[in-house]
């Protein structure tokens, strides 16, 4: 009953928030699932340690990115992707699920005749086999 505790957030809270924008036709969503993954990781490093980020979290971002629809967008999700990839080997280790979203981002976001797509394709099922991850979702 004490009235002076502070309600904050948890994993559970911010990871289900950003499955929602994951699974939303809102625009921008994979903008918003970064930027709450993003205040999710300084809650965290200000001491909620509650907030520690679970490879659900960033999956649940990279899913964000994965099903952008839409064209102006592509672009960004795609740079969020990354971002999303290089901040979760702070907290975590990917696991088959990143991976197979990844390759799925790379291929919805990026057309067949960019230059990028069969690199980072290339890179990340590369890293994939070396960790062993390789998959129903990979394949």
């Amino acid at each position: 009953n004490n009235t002076n505790a502070q309600v904050v957030p948890d994993v559970v809270t911010y990871s289900t928030i950003i499955t929602t924008y994951a699974r939303s036709n809102k625009p921008l969503k994979a903008k918003h699932a970064i930027t709450l993954l993003q205040k999710m990781i300084k809650s965290y490093d200000a001491g909620n340690t509650n907030a520690k980020p679970s490879i659900y979290t960033f999956n649940a971002c990279l899913n964000a990115c994965a099903y952008t629809t839409h064209r102006s967008e592509k672009n960004n999700a795609f740079l969020i992707a990354i971002t999303t990839l290089l901040s979760l080997e702070k907290y975590t280790k990917p696991d088959h699920v990143t991976y197979g979203t990844l390759l799925r981002a790379f291929s919805n976001l990026l057309s067949e005749d960019d230059d990028r797509r069969n690199r980072v394709v290339q890179s990340v099922f590369t890293q994939c086999r070396k960790e062993g991850m390789v998959g129903s979702l990979v394949i």
